[in-house]
């Protein structure tokens, strides 16, 4: 069974990783990427034909800003780049969120470590009185 000084280096470990693996993401932009295609609506146009997917594909990077949602229109040269981008933003938003958990974990780790050092301290008095009950509140000695 791991002690709790296996846990926190554990811990520490797993959140080691994961800030290295936040220092390796490249480029990246958030929001939607959108293949449209659009009729212009001639009647004598390509466009107007039954089945006919009309003129594009157009690419447009869609996101909200300030509670707005803004479309930028992407070159058709660029959309696999802006995918690439969009998609190293999604990661980027996963080790994020496995960051802060890992964070917290620590955090929480290191806490009851402090709570165990406190209670050996105070449970383990010079004048020989122990205080049970706050000892085992705090789980010490486990």
């Amino acid at each position: 069974m791991p002690t709790s000084d296996d846990r926190l280096e554990q811990a520490q470990r797993e959140r080691d990783q994961l800030r290295l693996r936040l220092t390796q993401v490249g480029d990246l932009r958030p929001g939607s990427l959108l293949e449209r295609h659009c009729r212009c609506g001639k009647p004598a146009c390509h466009c107007a034909r039954e089945g006919d997917p009309g003129h594009g594909p157009y690419w447009y990077l869609t996101r909200e800003v300030g509670g707005k949602t803004v479309s930028h229109l992407i070159p058709a040269s660029a959309a696999e780049l802006t995918t690439q981008q969009v998609a190293e933003y999604q990661r980027f938003r996963e080790l994020s969120r496995q960051f802060v958990e890992a964070s917290e974990r620590l955090c929480e780790l290191k806490l009851s470590a402090l709570d165990r050092k406190f209670c050996d301290v105070f449970v383990n008095r010079s004048d020989g009185l122990t205080l049970g009950a706050v000892h085992r509140s705090c789980g010490a000695g486990r």
